[in-house]
């Protein structure tokens, strides 16, 4: 029988309650053909959130970190809207450092059944842009009883 040091106890314990704050990886289903579902999640402000992603695109080119801030500068909070339209933004953005032309869209639309402040879904924002460099997918789609979101990024001049 090993007896264990209080030592290798405490680390063990914060292993454990480390693992109970990390946020688990979005899975998706197979998109080498088509739209793929992914595993939901709860969303910051604590409620479900589904993940879908867009199909395998060929010759993907990763989609920069810089789209998480265009995409964050252009998203609008559900205070902007009195409807339930569909509601585009996009930027055509040039990385300064590569040149390199991307266009970003992030398109929302709310159900006004809850607010969606500015910052409520920057997360969830971060999690679609890593989703979609792991699927190499340009479009993602977020969904939950706020409402949803769309973010694309297409290159121009990569």
């Amino acid at each position: 029988m090993k007896i264990l040091s209080k030592n290798s106890i405490g680390i063990t314990t914060t292993f454990i309650l480390a693992l109970l704050f990390v946020e688990a990886e979005i899975i998706c289903e197979d998109n080498g053909n088509g739209w793929a579902e992914c595993t939901s999640q709860r969303c910051a402000k604590g409620y479900d959130c589904k993940f879908r992603v867009s199909y395998q695109a060929a010759n993907f080119k990763p989609i920069p970190e810089d789209a998480k801030s265009v995409w964050k500068f252009i998203f609008l909070p559900s205070s902007e809207f009195v409807n339930t339209q569909v509601h585009p933004k996009f930027e055509i953005y040039t990385n300064p450092n590569t040149n390199s032309k991307w266009v970003y869209s992030c398109t929302v639309q709310y159900t006004q059944k809850r607010p969606v402040a500015k910052l409520d879904w920057y997360s969830e924002m971060d999690e679609m842009h890593k989703m979609m460099n792991k699927y190499k997918a340009y479009q993602a789609i977020l969904t939950n009883e706020a409402g949803s979101m769309v973010l694309e990024a297409i290159p121009i001049k990569a």
